[in-house]
């Protein structure tokens, strides 16, 4: 099997409704390298795990699901789904998110290969309002939202603007998080992985809207 250039990690619990929508947003994508899509199912109630397990069967070159036989919890999810990502380059998206462009992990790739000195970047992306339906185009524009770029890290440790469905990284400037994670308890996984990776490299952003951001009334934020 040829090697990734890109992994795709997916956490995903009791997302039942939204699953599908997210594999498929990875599936269309357009590009000139292998990707592949790493799943961390964990232990849904509900329908999750066969949708997911019925898609690897589908696209076996393509999906790896990790199937813990108990409930992880997302910072332990994060961690085991992450560390089985192979590609030199990592994009995020959860089970309840999508991506809308088929030329994402393109884009994002080019702006690493013509940047070696970013290690992290992020797009727009749309907000979905549940139950209401409500959606805002391009977020960050229709805001006229002003988006660090460049070295931020004394920025975000006040602020982090950036949707995390929109992210890519370079693995190699996620090393030692992991760690990092095993030994505290933090609430959530992706903004001390920005700080992190802000501390050594650049942080991009390009400016079209790339990916849907759900606001559920049960979302972890």
């Amino acid at each position: 099997m040829i090697k990734p250039l890109v992994s795709i990690c997916m956490i995903t619990y009791n997302h039942e409704k939204y699953i599908a929508q997210a594999i498929e947003g990875v599936l269309m994508q357009k590009t000139s390298f292998p990707f592949e899509l790493v799943i961390g199912e964990d232990c849904s109630t509900n329908d999750t795990r066969s949708t997911c397990m019925e898609y690897q069967n589908r696209f076996p070159d393509i999906i790896n699901i990790r199937l813990p036989v108990k409930n992880q919890g997302m910072i332990k999810n994060f961690i085991q789904t992450m560390r089985a990502c192979q590609g030199k380059y990592i994009g995020y998206c959860e089970g309840d998110d999508y991506w809308t462009d088929p030329c994402k992990l393109q884009k994002q790739v080019d702006f690493f290969e013509s940047n070696p000195q970013y290690g992290l970047c992020f797009t727009d992306a749309d907000i979905l309002f549940l139950p209401s339906n409500k959606i805002i185009k391009s977020f960050d524009l229709s805001h006229k939202k002003y988006m660090p770029t460049g070295d931020v890290l004394e920025e975000l440790i006040y602020i982090n603007p950036y949707k995390t469905c929109t992210a890519m990284f370079r693995s190699c400037a996620a090393n030692g998080y992991n760690e990092i994670l095993d030994d505290n308890k933090f609430q959530f996984a992706d903004f001390g992985l920005w700080l992190h990776i802000a501390k050594n490299f650049k942080v991009g952003y390009l400016k079209e809207s790339t990916a849907v951001y759900r606001v559920l009334k049960n979302s972890a934020s």
